[in-house]
């Protein structure tokens, strides 16, 4: 797949959006936005960009059956709930927070607030109407979606020093953040086992967010060459 980098900017912000309608409770709004025919375009569209990553490509067409195969939303939300809510122990808690204060479970530590200030540096703020955590795996996925956004924007109007800008806050916040913790994330998902779904969808967050890295990291190359 040919794109611009305006093009690759804006798949990546709907494909980071994507993933973290994935990680949302899945009420019947949700499981509808998931079957849309537009966001099975976003996934054929990414396996076009990322054409050299068989494992990637593999897990995409494996979840666009899973989620076509879906009646009723229901039968994710005990799983969600299991996995994501509680009351009981939680197999993969969705919050990066647990992840890097010592691997004790802790929410709400340093890097909740590192996460926090890179929003508030970014000109955002969690919504109120939001009543999770900031370092919801959900709200970081839609921060990058925003940080790409924003360098599409900075493309079409060729503002190239805000294009290179955009491009460093997105690779620091997932050197920073995200990869810190969505390995170990997406393994507690995949060894807690239960409903395709969620497995496949943390086999592909994991990858994506490794490739994701790399592509990040040879857009800026390309910038400063």
């Amino acid at each position: 797949m040919l794109l611009t980098g305006q093009g690759i900017a804006e798949l990546r912000g709907r494909f980071y959006g994507l993933l973290a309608l994935a990680f949302r409770y899945p009420n019947k709004d949700i499981l509808e936005e998931l079957k849309d025919a537009k966001s099975f375009c976003i996934l054929d569209e990414i396996t076009g960009l990322y054409w050299g990553a068989p494992e990637l490509s593999a897990n995409i067409n494996k979840i666009k059956s899973l989620i076509a195969s879906i009646e009723n939303p229901e039968d994710l939300q005990v799983e969600y709930s299991r996995l994501f809510v509680g009351p009981f122990h939680l197999p993969a808690p969705p919050y990066e927070s647990v992840y890097r204060e010592g691997s004790k479970g802790w929410l709400m530590g340093d890097s909740t607030i590192a996460v926090l200030q890179k929003y508030t540096d970014a000109g955002i703020s969690v919504s109120e109407d939001f009543k999770d955590l900031p370092d919801h795996i959900m709200v970081e996925l839609e921060f990058m979606s925003y940080l790409c956004e924003k360098e599409y924007r900075c493309w079409l109007e060729n503002r190239d020093r805000e294009v290179k800008h955009y491009l460093e806050k997105q690779g620091e916040f997932l050197e920073r953040h995200l990869n810190t913790w969505v390995p170990l994330f997406s393994k507690n998902i995949i060894e807690a086992g239960g409903h395709d779904l969620y497995m496949t969808s943390a086999f592909l967050l994991n990858d994506f967010i490794s490739l994701d890295m790399n592509k990040v990291k040879t857009s800026l190359i390309m910038l400063n060459g």
